[in-house]
């Protein structure tokens, strides 16, 4: 195991380095480049502190240390994000690659550290439906990565909605339909997801559902053909079932706050236990980022 006062060490021989060349126009997120996390979780408290005071009194701004809000956030010692905090940095900033907080929590926690970590950052300040330049939400991102559990919580605890929008017009139905992720539909389809909605290019989840699987489209993401059949065939059921209730003006909804209807999820669901969000089920990671 490499001795952190190494890391210290060279973290502030890089800060020293640049403070003394007020010339030099690169950025803190620059200076440190892809090497965040490892700066963040193996540099000692005292030397980060002191680094960060020599960058600021060298000229730096505060948003320039944003990046390290999401290696700070996943530190077992709370110093460091609430230091960056105090110091002024954004909690609902985005990275250089896009992400905000919520989802760079989501793609770097354990689903037994995920909750307690979206609790605390939320009583810090952070917006958990804060969306990307493409409409993606938390609750997005999870669906599309077949992370039921996750999702269920974001709108049981959270208050987010199954029916939420992305730019596009995609709901977690649908993207959960596109992607194969069955565990995902089964918990959107029990919290009273709208079938029915047709994202901007008229396609309802159904449509995506009974997509051909394109080997040569590398949106795919190693989507099976058969994990989209399953989730067609949920949807023709939930569809047929839907079209025999009689309408009495009142739809069920999957809104975080249950305050227009009934959600038909049940208090627990089958699965394995373990993962800490409030749910017994297992998710099964099926990264694929939008496209």
């Amino acid at each position: 195991m490499k001795n952190p006062s190494f890391f210290s060490i060279v973290l502030f021989a890089l800060v020293v380095s640049v403070a003394a060349q007020p010339e030099n126009k690169r950025t803190v997120s620059q200076l440190f480049g892809g090497d965040l996390a490892k700066i963040i979780l193996e540099s000692d408290k005292a030397t980060f502190a002191s680094s960060v005071g020599t960058l600021i009194q060298a000229g730096a701004k505060a948003e320039e240390f944003n990046d390290l809000l999401g290696p700070a956030a996943i530190h077992e010692d709370s110093f460091f994000i609430h230091f960056l905090l105090a110091m002024g940095c954004d909690i609902n900033a985005t990275n250089r690659h896009g992400e905000n907080m919520a989802v760079f929590i989501l793609e770097r926690s354990k689903p037994e550290l995920l909750e307690s970590r979206l609790k605390n950052l939320v009583s810090l300040g952070l917006n958990i439906g804060l969306a990307d330049k493409d409409g993606y939400q938390l609750i997005h991102k999870a669906a599309m990565q077949n992370k039921a559990a996750i999702v269920l919580n974001l709108t049981h605890a959270h208050g987010q909605s199954i029916d939420a929008r992305t730019k596009s017009g995609q709901t977690c139905l649908m993207l959960a339909a596109r992607f194969g992720c069955v565990d995902t539909l089964e918990v959107a389809l029990a919290l009273g997801a709208d079938v029915t909605i047709k994202d901007s290019q008229g396609h309802t989840a159904l449509d995506w559902a009974n997509r051909l699987v394109d080997p040569n489209d590398l949106n795919e993401y190693g989507v099976k053909q058969e994990q989209r059949a399953r989730a067609a065939d949920l949807l023709r059921k939930t569809t047929l079932n839907e079209q025999k209730k009689p309408d009495n003006g009142v739809r069920e909804t999957g809104s975080g706050d249950m305050k227009h209807g009934k959600s038909r999820v049940p208090a627990s669901f089958p699965g394995e236990k373990g993962n800490g969000v409030g749910v017994q089920k297992v998710d099964k990671p099926n990264r694929a980022p939008p496209n």
